[in-house]
């Protein structure tokens, strides 16, 4: 497993502060150090200021030249005489800072750091501790570094290093009373008097750091500050003791224990890896209950050297002789911040809160609490809306595509499209009425008219438009789709319609037999029949000429007379069955017999339709009408009047007389419509 870089550090946020942060959740973070500032260190000695939001790690051991500390390689046997601080003071942006210690401040490891809370910003006093400290070595120490231990370390105890916090400043005072002697891997806590006249250190446990057969102390000592003075506050057993522990003052009158070992980790501690020790009664508890606490008061042991009482008003508010004399102002100089408590604690079941009596701030630079519900709700609604949109829109393609297919596939569409074309209108015309008199070929008895219905062909679109009309913007985008349309339908080349005379036997049987189903045979009489050549809608021009589509309205008429005239009667007469026996039956007066190419018998000449090859309108071509024959007339079904504004009386198919396959004749009936 590869080392850790040397700029990582680990840390663990209970609580947030500052900005509100609504992401924020328990934990540990991983977050990278400054140049300076190295994880190679080990055996310092470290504290936490909540009230200064500042963390200190004093001196310890490291490798050569900062390098990576390995274990059991005694790789870091160097003192470190440096002072790391973070200032915490906003949350996940802190200030990493490196000092390094003035040369009367010795290094040393695993000492205790303690923070005292006097003056603007507080001091921190470094107790105890050694130089070459034993578990460095896996061999342990030589007779050297023994003798140099037992020289230097036992001071560590009677003279203090202290740092102005505020004023960045390092002090040494010396110490009076007992003093525990040469020690390391102790804990400590700080039990201020109820009017902060003292400050008393408890320090229990260690060892004395240059043998690892010591045994370790089970006694308490008491160091009261500012008199400096040490005091002893308990004796313990040689079994009890243990090393390598930590301290923390859960309540204000009792100290909680954590962890250590005796002599070997492979031995285990007496009376568990937890201990309560009682800084009233000066004595361990066999239990713990964390609805039971007192506030802390002064022990006698203690009062008796510093004056006072329980509740605090010591005498002696100063050492015999201070070290500097900045430090008397310096301790004699009230903290005015209010400490944060973290008590009183509930139990399991108790519904009381655990939580300190911090307040969290709820800056304005971090968002709302309902920003992040009201956002996902809008962004839900504007996803669901354009899901439901898309679908629509989906689902209308769908459905005109479908209805395009249809109109495009079934005769009645093909035939709505064609006439849609030939008329340059919309495929569903406005229902409007159109009555158009039509006269069939038959017999030239003169008869009454008879009226016929076609199927709606308005012109331009089908009924009258104003404009300015009231309708929606959606129409007029409609009209003008249907313009666009019929211009580009104008300008390609029209399909060839589908007759008797371009089509299979069995499609022109087909094609005979709806087409004289829709037809109305009225006799009428020879004058008045007429039609417009260029208005009919089944009108071709001649093959292997270019088509023409029909320019509008032209005032050149045939008479149906002249053609009605060329029709050889004789021809009626033939039988059906040379069609075939798949073919359907004609009605009565029509013959199945295939027509010869004949063009002299018909009466309308070549002539007469020359103009349209040309692209010109033809001519009018006046001859008798025949009247059409009563038989057929009885077979025709009525159609209703339509308002059609055409002013032509007939309707009729005429056929491409130039176009007639060879052997054709052109004297055989042939259906209009």
């Amino acid at each position: 497993m590869d080392a850790p870089s040397s700029d990582d550090v680990l840390k663990y946020e209970k609580y947030q502060y500052g900005p509100y942060r609504a992401s924020w959740l328990e934990g540990f973070l991983e977050e990278s150090l400054p140049e300076n500032v190295t994880r190679y260190i080990t055996n310092g000695a470290g504290v936490s200021i909540p009230n200064e939001n500042m963390g200190y790690y004093f001196s310890g051991m490291r490798g050569k030249n900062w390098g990576i500390i390995e274990t059991d390689d005694s790789s870091a046997n160097v003192t470190a005489d440096s002072l790391i601080s973070v200032n915490m003071t906003v949350m996940r942006d802190e200030i990493w800072s490196n000092q390094t210690l003035p040369q009367n401040i010795p290094g040393r490891a695993n000492a205790e750091l303690v923070w005292i809370p006097v003056s603007e910003s507080g001091v921190l006093v470094a107790i105890g501790g050694v130089v070459d400290p034993e578990v460095i070595y896996p061999a342990g120490l030589n007779d050297s570094q023994i003798s140099q231990s037992e020289s230097i370390s036992p001071g560590f105890m009677t003279s203090l290093p202290i740092y102005d916090i505020a004023g960045q400043q390092w002090y040494l005072q010396n110490t009076s009373g007992t003093a525990p002697g040469q020690l390391t891997q102790f804990c400590s806590v700080v039990a201020p008097a109820n009017d902060s006249s003292s400050f008393n250190v408890y320090i229990y446990g260690g060892y004395n750091g240059y043998d690892a057969d010591d045994v370790p102390s089970d006694d308490v000592y008491i160091l009261s500050i500012p008199s400096f003075h040490w005091i002893k506050a308990y004796s313990g057993s040689g079994t009890h003791g243990r090393r390598g522990h930590k301290c923390a003052l859960v309540y204000p009158n009792q100290m909680l224990v954590i962890g250590g070992q005796y002599m070997d980790p492979t031995t285990c501690v007496e009376g568990g890896i937890i201990q309560v020790f009682n800084l009233n009664t000066l004595e361990f508890q066999d239990t713990y209950d964390p609805t039971v606490w007192s506030d802390y008061k002064v022990p006698n042991i203690v009062t008796k050297v510093i004056g006072g009482n329980i509740n605090g008003s010591a005498t002696t508010d100063a050492p015999s002789t201070w070290g500097d004399s900045s430090l008397s102002t310096l301790f004699g100089e009230k903290y005015t911040k209010t400490i944060t408590t973290w008590y009183p604690y509930s139990t399991v079941n108790s519904s009381a809160s655990a939580s300190p009596t911090v307040t969290i701030v709820h800056n304005s630079g971090g968002l709302p609490k309902w920003v992040a519900p009201v956002l996902g709700v809008i962004l839900g609604l504007i996803f669901v809306t354009t899901l439901v949109v898309l679908i629509l829109i989906w689902r209308r393609r769908r459905h005109r595509h479908r209805q395009s297919d249809t109109s495009v596939t079934t005769p009645s569409g093909r035939r709505s499209r064609i006439l849609s074309w030939i008329h340059g209108t919309s495929q569903h015309p406005p229902k409007d009425d159109t009555t158009v008199t039509s006269t069939d070929i038959g017999d030239e008895t003169a008869g009454t008219p008879a009226v016929e219905v076609l199927d709606p062909i308005p012109e331009a679109g089908g009924g009258q438009i104003h404009e300015l009309q009231g309708i929606s913007s959606n129409t007029y985008l409609t009209y003008l789709y249907m313009l666009i349309s019929s211009l580009l339908k104008a300008l390609s080349p029209p399909i060839e319609l589908p007759t008797m005379y371009n089509t299979s036997t069995s499609n022109v049987h087909q094609f005979n037999h709806r087409e004289r189903a829709r037809e109305v045979v009225s006799p009428v009489s020879r004058d008045s029949s007429e039609i417009s050549i260029a208005q009919s809608p089944f009108f071709t021009a001649r093959r292997g000429s270019s088509p023409h589509p029909p320019q509008g309205r032209h005032d050149s008429t045939v008479s149906a007379g002249s053609v009605l005239s060329s029709i050889d009667d004789e021809t009626v007469s033939r039988d059906s069955s040379e069609i075939g026996p798949s073919s359907p039956p004609l009605p009565a007066g029509m013959s199945s017999r295939r027509p010869t190419h004949k063009r002299h018998k018909s009466s309308v000449s070549s002539n007469a339709l020359s103009p349209l090859d040309e692209g010109q309108p033809p001519s009018p071509i006046s001859s008798p009408s025949p009247e059409p024959s009563p038989q057929l007339q009885s077979q025709e079904p009525s159609r209703r009047p339509s308002n059609r504004r055409h002013q032509s009386s007939s309707a009729f198919i005429l056929s491409p007389l130039d176009d007639t396959p060879e052997g054709y004749q052109d004297d055989v009936p042939r259906p209009g419509r």
